[in-house]
């Protein structure tokens, strides 16, 4: 974030605006990755963006998507961070802002 875009601002609320209409995208990138590395790579991106955002719980769930090994574990974290990823972009499509708080709050990723 550059000066002026405290997290309060009109700057900040922008750029979060932004990070949300790009989440369609982000989403493309990770479900339909030519291959693992691809989609390593752009789930790394998502962990690092959603936290500078205010959406920690993405971010979470992109992390642990990104250290799963085995094909099952990977499936679940990705279909996890699936359904979070559409909680964002069906509100943010319709001009909504989605919750700050449920935005934050870490998911149980230990239940399976």
């Amino acid at each position: 974030m550059g000066p002026g875009a405290d997290r309060g601002g009109p700057a900040y609320a922008a750029l979060r605006r932004r990070f949300l209409d790009g989440l369609p995208q982000r989403r493309a990138a990770i479900l339909e990755a030519a291959d693992a590395q691809g989609r390593q790579q752009a789930l790394h991106r998502l962990a690092g963006a959603a936290g500078s955002y205010g959406f920690a719980a993405l971010g979470e769930l992109a992390r642990h998507a990104e250290g799963q090994t085995d094909p099952a574990g990977i499936r679940q974290a990705l279909d996890a961070l699936e359904a979070a990823l559409d909680g964002l972009i069906a509100p943010a499509r319709d001009g909504d802002t989605p919750p700050w708080k449920s935005a934050a709050t870490p998911p149980d990723t230990t239940s399976s």
